[in-house]
């Protein structure tokens, strides 16, 4: 339960982070009193441009995607199963007593608002870094470890542990660097 609150409220401040300005092809505007607007007439069509047009939001309709079970299986040292929670949420439990200790993972387009922002929110600002882990990645130990990464400012990964494995911080390094390879 805590951990499904920790995510739910990461992902909500992200929501809210992402809102804020109008989108020019949805909002109306109205003219100041006593201005006057003029509609632009019709140009020709042109198919000149080189310029590729943005791809929208990175999708993670299939979070559980980016790390196999029996990867993962072997990262915890035991047998799991994966479940997607949420857009861009799974969860990995052990099959042999799913409510024990697994693990989750939180992956975030991060385009709009930048890892800096992401990292801030999730309480990562002085924790440890990791070297040689996406563009950015820091490292909390406690009672519940956490990695944060971030990859190429598009792409934020939190990953929790919450199974007992000898050494929290390389299972988690483990982790990220069985996903990187597969994400988007």
């Amino acid at each position: 339960m805590k951990r499904t609150i920790l995510i739910s409220v990461l992902i909500l401040v992200f929501v809210a982070a992402c809102g804020g300005g109008d989108d020019p092809l949805t909002s109306s505007s109205v003219p100041d009193e006593g201005s006057t607007t003029t509609t632009p007439q019709s140009q020709p069509e042109t198919t000149t441009s080189t310029a590729t047009a943005p791809s929208g939001p990175i999708a993670f309709d299939t979070p559980c995607e980016f790390v196999d079970d029996d990867s993962m299986g072997t990262i915890l040292g035991k047998a799991v199963a994966s479940e997607k929670l949420g857009n861009g949420l799974c969860a990995y439990s052990p099959t042999d007593d799913p409510g024990s200790g697994g693990i989750e993972l939180l992956f975030q387009d991060v385009t709009e608002v930048g890892c800096e922002l992401v990292f801030s929110v999730g309480g990562f600002d002085d924790e440890e870094p990791v070297d040689g882990l996406g563009t950015d990645a820091k490292f909390k130990s406690g009672d519940i470890p956490e990695i944060a990464v971030c990859f190429d400012d598009r792409i934020s990964l939190f990953a929790i542990l919450y199974a007992d494995v000898a050494d929290a911080k390389q299972a988690l390094i483990a982790v990220v660097e069985g996903a990187a390879p597969n994400l988007p």
